[in-house]
């Protein structure tokens, strides 16, 4: 069963909807299904009906970052960020807009190379968003946060004490464009996904390029981040962080 589907929506196939679909997980991303992701944009890329895409997750949960328990069984690389360059797995990846139907928990990866990679994001009003790196003893990704425009005082909170907030806060701090009731969120995001595809595609892709270009935080600042793994400190904290949260325990440091 594929962990990524990609569905291209009735009747003429102008929006896509990709799910994220490994629920017993809560979504969260083994090698194989960053692979899939990856595949899925560059399948959305070279769709030719194609304008728009849904983002969304099976079950409870959006995505709970990267699988913990497939690093600590060394089945995924901590440093899985930088050695699958560009990016591939993520929504910027390609040049169509993509609307995230945040449909519960987006977390670690799954919020700041997932989510947040997203053009415009809906959440369902029990959707929570959180940074809980620090609990693995690793570190979160501040270029998204300052890409995105987050207030530095809501970051630094996501970041330093890794407890998630609720999308009404997510809201307020800029993370979200609208809050809904879980059964409004994909039907809304597949409406907006329609209204973006109804306007001349080269007029949507380079006003979206012309605002990226125009906003995004410089690729250094993301490829030093992403290079922290690799220290050795890091990665003496990050394997403690992983034993313990296998064993369902949090390390004393």
């Amino acid at each position: 069963m594929p962990l990524v589907r990609y569905e291209p929506q009735e009747p003429d196939g102008r929006v896509v909807l990709i799910t994220m679909d490994r629920p017993e997980k809560l979504n969260a991303m083994s090698l194989e299904m960053i692979e899939e992701m990856a595949a899925a944009w560059a399948r959305l890329e070279q769709d030719a009906a194609a304008r728009a895409a849904v983002l969304t997750g099976a079950g409870r949960a959006f995505c709970a970052g990267l699988d913990m328990k497939d690093i600590a069984e060394g089945k995924l690389a901590a440093s899985v960020l930088q050695t699958v360059t560009a990016n591939r797995f993520s929504p910027r990846s390609q040049s169509k807009p993509v609307v995230g139907a945040i449909n519960g928990a987006a977390l670690g990866a799954g919020l700041d190379f997932v989510a947040m990679d997203c053009d415009l994001l809906l959440a369902a009003e029990e959707a929570t968003f959180g940074m809980p790196e620090v609990m693995a003893g690793m570190a979160s990704l501040g270029s998204p946060f300052a890409w995105a425009g987050v207030p530095r005082a809501l970051a630094m909170e996501l970041f330093l004490t890794g407890d998630p907030i609720t999308a009404r806060r997510a809201f307020e701090g800029g993370l979200v464009n609208r809050v809904l009731p879980a059964a409004r969120v994909l039907p809304e995001a597949l409406a907006l996904a329609r209204r973006i595809a109804e306007h001349a595609p080269n007029a949507v892709r380079q006003s979206r390029k012309n605002l990226l270009e125009a906003t995004q935080a410089a690729e250094t600042p993301r490829v030093a981040e992403t290079s922290a793994p690799h220290r050795e400190d890091m990665r003496e904290s990050t394997a403690r962080g992983i034993e313990f949260f296998v064993k369902k325990q949090r390390p004393q440091w």
